[in-house]
């Protein structure tokens, strides 16, 4: 209460000087006083949090910035890393890819060269057979002819020869029928 008492004789008294323009000195002296007190009060219980919780975000946000740019760094060089293995299969991808074809192309070639070679035998093979079956139907045409020859004659003389004289006769005719 003496505090307003002060400032209610503060106001009520006449001014001169300075208090002509509306200003005590005391007033102002107490006022400065309040500000300071409030200043401190408000420094010790609420400044120092904030620029501490200020600071700390500052720290945050520079240390979300470093690790962004680490990131983006980190990123570039992965991306060179990709380009540079993509690359490197690519050019793998490429000579395996000659490597088959050529592979295939000799498959190819060899396979033709065995074909042929098996055709090849295959129709040495069955010239063989046919000269064999050739060779037996002669064979075979031979002694039917033979003995159609021995019928016939044995009808033309209507009579039997002996085997010697019989083999001759066939022989005879076998080179008339060559001849001819």
């Amino acid at each position: 209460m003496n505090v307003l008492n002060n400032l209610t004789t503060f106001a009520s008294e006449e001014t001169t000087g300075i208090g002509a323009l509306g200003l005590d000195w005391k007033v102002m002296l107490l006022q400065a006083g309040t500000f300071v007190l409030l200043f401190f009060i408000f420094k010790k219980f609420v400044l120092d949090k904030v620029v501490k919780v200020l600071g700390d975000r500052q720290e945050k946000i520079d240390e979300s910035l470093k690790t962004a740019d680490e990131i983006e760094k980190r990123s570039k060089e992965s991306n060179k890393e990709a380009e540079e293995i993509v690359s490197t299969a690519r050019k793998e991808s490429d000579v395996i890819i000659e490597k088959a074809r050529s592979e295939t192309n000799d498959m190819l070639k060899q396979a033709e060269e065995d074909a042929t070679k098996k055709q090849d035998k295959m129709y040495e093979e069955a010239e063989a057979r046919i000269g064999a079956d050739v060779k037996s139907a002669k064979t075979e045409l031979r002694n039917e002819l033979l003995t159609l020859v021995a019928a016939a004659t044995e009808t033309v003389l209507d009579e039997k020869i002996d085997s010697k004289k019989d083999e001759e006769l066939i022989k005879k005719a076998l080179k008339d029928v060559k001849n001819d």
